[in-house]
């Protein structure tokens, strides 16, 4: 018994790796939520666009908006394209939101990518844990799917401390007290997107694909 639990335990410290690299999609999630109450109360963002309580409620809450639909969309599109290139997917979509997010001319930017940003989380916040949970071992699977909480409440703490720095370290007239926060949140994205494909394929789409030595092999 103890010579099997040798040959089985290294096996899982690879897939529970990639379990946590792909729960980046829920730092982007948790960042998204909390970085924008620190943008729409910069001095910047407030004297650059002057936007109503109605506005700015409508910048915050936009965001959810666009990921009900990527979440509603995320299901057929990972049976259809698999777990990886709807990750991969979920990624670019929030790429492009989040670059409209930090060249905002106008409020009408800032809908936009707010929405946009929003579909490509709700992608992501619908088939990661799924991802997790078909290539997990079965002993670590519980702790795996537990990431997508802990890391989305990582996200937020991290986006707290930078809106923070960004108002504290530039002038009010300086636009980048709230562009460079918003940017940040891009790069974990490109992360995610680059390097998702050189992980392996969920073993149950592939079964569900009649690729079976594929699926074992995983």
């Amino acid at each position: 018994m103890f010579s099997t639990q040798r040959r089985t335990f290294p096996d899982h410290i690879p897939k529970f790796l990639v379990s946590v690299f792909a729960s980046v999609g829920s730092i982007l999630y948790g960042y998204d939520l909390g970085v924008i109450a620190g943008v729409v109360a910069s001095p910047d963002f407030e004297a650059r666009f002057s936007p109503t309580e109605a506005q700015e409620g409508a910048v915050v809450s936009v965001f959810t908006g666009g990921a009900f639909f990527g979440a509603m969309f995320a299901g057929p599109a990972g049976d259809y394209f698999g777990r990886r290139l709807t990750i991969l997917i979920g990624s670019v979509v929030f790429i492009l939101g989040g670059g409209l997010q930090t060249g905002a001319q106008s409020l009408d930017y800032l809908y936009a990518g707010r929405v946009i940003a929003g579909v490509g989380v709700g992608f992501l916040v619908m088939i990661i844990p799924l991802y997790q949970a078909e290539i997990a071992h079965p002993s670590i699977r519980g702790s795996v799917t537990a990431l997508q909480q802990f890391m989305l409440g990582i996200g937020a703490l991290v986006a707290s401390w930078t809106t923070f720095g960004t108002n504290q370290n530039f002038a009010d007239n300086n636009s980048m007290q709230w562009r460079l926060s918003l940017g940040i949140q891009v790069i974990p994205a490109v992360v995610l997107g680059l390097l998702i494909m050189f992980f392996p394929e969920s073993p149950r789409y592939t079964l569900s694909h009649d690729r079976h030595r594929i699926a074992i092999h995983d």
